[in-house]
């Protein structure tokens, strides 16, 4: 009797054993937990990985693009392949308006939106989408123009980031760079017409290529000529050894665009991380930054392309993200809710790295991984700085009386 009792309370306590262990646990990324709970210990936000080949999950934040209409509209894009769109009239919160399903399943890993103007006075409207996939998605004026790769992409840089609507002169064309896997470039270019054209290339040693940054706008005039900021026309032809725009991936790798796409293979310090994830560019100068996992990073003034310096500003936290106002105005954000700004710091009598205190934005912003950012307006103007991530987080830091005060945006999941 005593036996068949044990034996009965082994299996009755061995079957719930059992039971439970089968049950799908809501603490599983990406599956769904019941309203109002939240797994005790767990974690959900930020990537389990950091390969830095997939940007994250359907909950998350994965791209990010400010326009400086009147509603400053943003958009932004999601690990679901939607690109949801949010508006804000300068005095509020961004506030969520609507959502438009791209490309199921996809990340959007890089979005941009604006206004190309003749000196005419007429105009197209055009969109580039880029989802985590073998295409880019153009819009022209409605029109749908998809473009096919060779490659998954991972990043886009469209040269005009702080003014939606750029005039461009006779015979200009506004410049979109792609990047994505095994050292894939594409190169768009936009003309007055809203005709769109694309030329591929494979940049030294094929590396992953996962972000890239220009100059605040880029032409052909630059691209065959390398004009400097404020001339009309450059000297077609001229050289341009400080660079206008920068990609960054596998292996460490950085190149710079020059007039063409050279490896930098060899300054002091070079990040030994195996994944360069972030780059941002000064908008006029050719100041850049980059950063990754691991805490990688390095900096080059605009003083000779080889002139980079890999530095330790942070800890070991992944960066993901950059961009930058100015020379003095930079910003980084990653895993962690990790949030850097590069200015001048009181402390240090000068200019440094230094973490921002974003607390006042939401809570467990601890447990949030921050992958896109957005510098946009003027510094002492109508600077933004737009941060969004994993698990729906979108986070927006204002200038108030010369510090920068950060609050969340009003969201609709």
């Amino acid at each position: 009797m005593r036996s068949f009792l044990i034996w009965s309370l082994f299996l009755c306590c061995g079957c719930d054993w059992i039971w439970n262990g089968s049950v799908v646990n809501c603490s599983v990324r990406d599956f769904k937990c019941p309203d109002g709970y939240t797994p005790p210990g767990v974690d959900l936000a930020v990537p389990t990985t950091d390969d830095g080949g997939t940007v994250g999950g359907a909950l998350d934040y994965t791209s990010i693009y400010v326009m400086t209409d009147s509603n400053r509209t943003t958009l932004v894009g999601t690990g679901a392949g939607d690109v949801r769109t949010f508006l804000n009239d300068g005095s509020a919160r961004p506030s969520y308006s609507s959502t438009e399903t791209v490309l199921a399943g996809k990340p959007i890993v890089g979005i941009w939106g604006g206004r190309i103007m003749n000196m005419m006075g007429q105009s197209h409207d055009v969109s580039i989408i880029v989802p985590q996939d073998k295409q880019i998605l153009v819009t022209v004026d409605g029109q749908k123009r998809p473009q096919v790769t060779s490659a998954t992409m991972h990043g886009l840089w469209v040269g005009a980031w702080t003014n939606p609507s750029p005039g461009l002169y006779m015979g200009e064309k506004l410049i979109a760079y792609a990047v994505g896997d095994s050292g894939l470039m594409v190169t768009g270019q936009i003309d007055q017409t809203g005709s769109v054209t694309w030329v591929s290339e494979t940049l030294m040693g094929s590396p992953n290529l996962r972000a890239v940054a220009g100059k605040r706008f880029i032409t052909t005039n630059d691209v065959n000529g390398c004009k400097q900021i404020g001339q009309d026309m450059g000297t077609i032809g001229s050289p341009c050894p400080d660079g206008i725009a920068w990609a960054v991936g596998d292996n460490a790798a950085i190149f710079q665009y020059d007039g063409a796409w050279k490896s930098l293979s060899a300054f002091t310090n070079r990040p030994k991380s195996s994944q360069l994830l972030a780059v941002a560019a000064e908008p006029t100068q050719a100041y850049a930054w980059v950063g990754g996992i691991g805490g990688s990073y390095a900096e080059r003034a605009p003083s000779g392309a080889q002139n980079w310096v890999g530095k330790t500003p942070w800890n070991t936290q992944n960066i993901r993200a950059m961009c930058s106002f100015s020379a003095n105005d930079v910003f980084a954000a990653g895993d962690g809710g990790a949030v850097f700004r590069y200015g001048y710091d009181m402390d240090i009598n000068g200019y440094g790295w230094k973490q921002e205190s974003i607390a006042t934005a939401g809570p467990n912003l601890s447990q949030v991984s921050f992958l896109a950012i957005n510098c946009s307006g003027t510094v002492n103007a109508d600077a933004r700085v737009s941060i969004v991530g994993s698990n729906h987080t979108f986070i927006v830091g204002q200038q108030q009386a010369g510090n920068w005060v950060w609050s969340s945006a009003n969201d609709a999941l």
